[in-house]
């Protein structure tokens, strides 16, 4: 049976867990042409023929950004992986977003299933950010001050598992609706509390936000 470019990209992809050596990731894909020549496709054995050739000097050596894009490129299974690969190296997009996870980068160039997670990714990472600027006295409102903060760090945790393909079950998540509920429940005449009831429900909208993308990932699983 032929391997496929999901298979090599998965074992590339644990390769690179273990620290990135351009001589020892060369040497693999030359190791992995010669020991499988007859199950490897004319495309797969042109990648990884790609991959062997950093061993014949600094000029044909990747970032190891770019080869964890390849991973993920290959385990996407897109048409033309190097090509691919070749047109963000010219683009210059994982330079101009050097802070950008490869999520991020595989989203922003529209490869599908990474589109999703990228916004999984970014949800998490608004959710680690936020604070609460206004202290609330009311014992009602601190108590769903205290929830949505709890609740915000749990999204995050959640958001970040499923944005790098993590499974989350129905059963994890919250149901946002009732503190919404609680949150409108509150009146007040005060403008102090007045002020934090309004930043709960920004924050709320938040983790509707987090907890919409979270279910709409399960239905397409």
């Amino acid at each position: 049976m032929n391997l496929t470019k999901k298979e090599i990209g998965q074992e590339l992809k644990e390769k690179l867990k273990n620290g990135y050596d351009a001589q020892v990731i060369a040497d693999w894909a030359y190791k992995l042409v010669l020991g499988n020549r007859r199950q490897l496709s004319d495309e797969i054995e042109n990648i990884l023929d790609g991959i062997a050739i950093m061993d014949a000097g600094p000029e044909f050596v990747v970032s190891e950004k770019e080869m964890q894009i390849l991973a993920e490129l290959l385990i996407a299974e897109v048409d033309e992986p190097m090509k691919k690969l070749d047109d963000i190296k010219a683009n210059g997009i994982h330079r101009q977003n050097e802070q950008s996870s490869i999520i991020q980068i595989l989203g922003e160039i529209g490869i599908d299933r990474y589109k999703e997670r990228a916004l999984l990714e970014n949800i998490s990472i608004e959710l680690e950010k936020l604070k609460m600027k206004n202290v609330p006295t009311n014992e009602s409102i601190k108590n769903v001050t205290n929830t949505i903060l709890s609740l915000e760090s749990y999204y995050a945790t959640l958001t970040r598992t499923a944005s790098q393909g993590g499974k989350i079950l129905p059963e994890e998540l919250d149901d946002i609706s009732e503190l919404k509920r609680k949150i409108n429940n509150i009146t007040t005449n005060s403008a102090e509390e007045k002020n934090a009831i309004k930043e709960c429900r920004l924050h709320i909208e938040k983790l509707e936000w987090a907890d919409s993308l979270l279910r709409t990932q399960m239905e397409s699983l």
